[in-house]
Order: C-alpha cells, then sequence, then structure tokens
C-alpha cells in the first residue's frame, strides 16, 4: 500500500489574514506576480492573504511595532532569494537586487519607526540586518519543504 505523504516548511509564526498592499521604492522592469505576492512597475506591493512570515529576527521580540516592518522586509528579502534563483525570471544586475535588498533594509526601520517603535531600537534594527541579513536574500536561505512521513 503506497503511504500518503505531506509537505510543509517550518520557521513561519504569523499568518496574513487579509491583502495587505503598500507603495515601495522598489520598480521592477516588468510586474512580477507569484504565489505569495505581485509587485508592480511603480512599486505596488500586495502580499496576499494567508502569507506566513517569521516575524522579529534575532536576539529581539515581536511586538505590534515590528509586524508590518517585519511583513514588508520578509516579503522583500523572499523576493530576492526567488529573483537569484531563477523562480523569478527577471533580466537584473546583481547590482540592482543589492538596492533593493538595501531598500528593504531601509524599509524595516522606517515603518517600524512609523508604527512607534523607539528611534534607538529601530536604529539598532536597521544595523543588524544591514550588517548580518545578507545571507537571508540568497537562495538557499530559502525554507526546504520537507515531508512527513
Amino acid at each position: 500500500m503506497k503511504r500518503d505523504t505531506i509537505k510543509y516548511s517550518k520557521g513561519y509564526k504569523y499568518y496574513l489574514r487579509e491583502d495587505y498592499t503598500i507603495y515601495i521604492p522598489v520598480y521592477p522592469s516588468e510586474f512580477i506576480d507569484c504565489e505569495f505576492f505581485s509587485i508592480t512597475t511603480k512599486g505596488e506591493l500586495c502580499i496576499y492573504r494567508k502569507y506566513a512570515w517569521n516575524g522579529a529576527s534575532g536576539p529581539t521580540i515581536d511586538t505590534k511595532s515590528t509586524m508590518r516592518g517585519s511583513l514588508v522586509h520578509d516579503v522583500g528579502y523572499q523576493m530576492l532569494r526567488l529573483i537569484r534563483s531563477g523562480v523569478i525570471q527577471l533580466d537584473h544586475t546583481e547590482e540592482l537586487l543589492d538596492g533593493w535588498r538595501k531598500i528593504f533594509d531601509r524599509l524595516l526601520h522606517n515603518i517600524c519607526e512609523e508604527d512607534g517603535m523607539w528611534k534607538i531600537r529601530a536604529g539598532v534594527w536597521w544595523r543588524a540586518v544591514e550588517w548580518f541579513a545578507g545571507d537571508s536574500a540568497e537562495p538557499d536561505a530559502e525554507p526546504k519543504i520537507l515531508e512527513a512521513p
């Protein structure tokens, strides 16, 4: 008898309950639409309902002031991973993607501060992702698909 298996990923704490749209200063040369989000050439980012993300990473805690910033940042890094791995096909140079990474790091800072995070904490977060999170934007950081049993 054939055993049924399930496929899943680990590492997520939160699930978006409604689509969320925000304008960001990232302008792809063409419309990107994937399972989790879309972004127009004018920077309109729509994150789809049921998107899963892990909130704040590292030695910190999740608060209301971290939720939107961590959501947009996680989507941005996932976008970079999907482009770099070829899942999303765009004609971009690595320099452009590195520039996008800096934009997503700055968006984390700005959105968290806008949502009430203390300026010092937002600055520490920004520096931490700028210095230490680069590998998280690489394809190897995409959560692995696991199987059970």
